[in-house]
């Protein structure tokens, strides 16, 4: 196989292992007792997964994907995404406050060095 379309695999098993996180995930909030049950997209993209990895099991497109699944549990990304939205929601607002300010400063700082200083500069 080429590796654009092991690439291009590869991205579509990690996302249906996102997809099959979320679905947990859902069905947690919602308070289902169950196991969820996996649809036959599902097991396909979990067939197709398997067969990729006995295909690319010497590149580092299989490491790669061996390295997320390993480090990724319930607990690490819930950890991550409150992180991730605490700290972007403040900051964020911040930085554009204080980068409106200082093209705002900025501004004004040239509109009156145009007006009042460029003049006398030329004499």
């Amino acid at each position: 196989m080429s590796e654009p379309l092991e690439e291009l695999r590869a991205q579509r098993a990690l996302i249906q292992m996102h997809l099959n996180w979320l679905d947990a995930q859902i069905a947690d909030a919602e308070g289902s007792t169950g196991q969820v049950t996996p649809s036959s997209r599902q097991l396909t993209a979990e067939a197709e997964q398997a067969t990729l990895k006995a295909a690319t099991s010497a590149t580092c497109i299989n490491t790669a994907e061996n390295d997320v699944s390993a480090t990724t549990s319930t607990e690490t990304l819930d950890d991550f995404d409150q992180e991730r939205h605490l700290a972007s929601g403040a900051s964020d607002v911040k930085r554009a406050q204080i980068g409106c300010l200082l093209i705002f400063i900025s501004g004004t700082l040239l509109f009156l060095f145009l007006l009042f200083v460029l003049p006398y500069l030329s004499d």
